[in-house]
């Protein structure tokens, strides 16, 4: 295994495990179900943060401490929420458990899925308003890239 894939690896799963989580709001009378365009619109927001986070931790592995982003870097990106699934709906919460690919397609042509697993639900101190928490597999994408 060469030592860059290792870093990459290494890289993925630190990424992942310290950002497991991220929380949007949104405002709604209730929870959005997987498909609604306003709980995708916040997954491929969420999507596009992890995937900056994802790139420039890997440059700065790969290049070290001195890399710097190009701030029009993910200008031409574009994400597409892709074979969306409901997993679980929760009665008692009104909260939807989805799971999807995201895909990222670079200016270059450039493919990669990514499995996504998120979650839509009311805010238990104010029932108006709904998050979406994801939970990207950058790992599994980078190990099996569609070119």
């Amino acid at each position: 295994m060469s030592i860059r894939v290792f870093v990459m690896k290494k890289s993925v799963k630190i990424i992942l495990l310290l950002t497991a989580c991220l929380l949007f709001s949104g405002c709604a009378k209730k929870a959005p179900n997987c498909n609604a365009k306003e709980t995708k619109e916040l997954v491929v927001q969420l999507a596009k943060e992890k995937y900056k986070e994802v790139v420039d931790g890997f440059g700065r592995s790969m290049i070290g401490p001195q890399y710097q982003s190009a701030p029009d870097m993910f200008k031409n990106v574009t994400f597409e929420v892709q074979n969306i699934r409901m997993t679980n709906y929760n009665d008692k919460t009104g909260s939807y458990e989805c799971a999807s690919d995201i895909r990222i397609v670079e200016s270059g042509g450039k493919n990669l899925t990514v499995p996504v697993i998120y979650k839509s639900a009311l805010l238990t101190d104010d029932k108006k308003k709904f998050h979406v928490t994801a939970n990207f597999d950058f790992e599994t994408a980078f190990a099996n890239p569609i070119r």
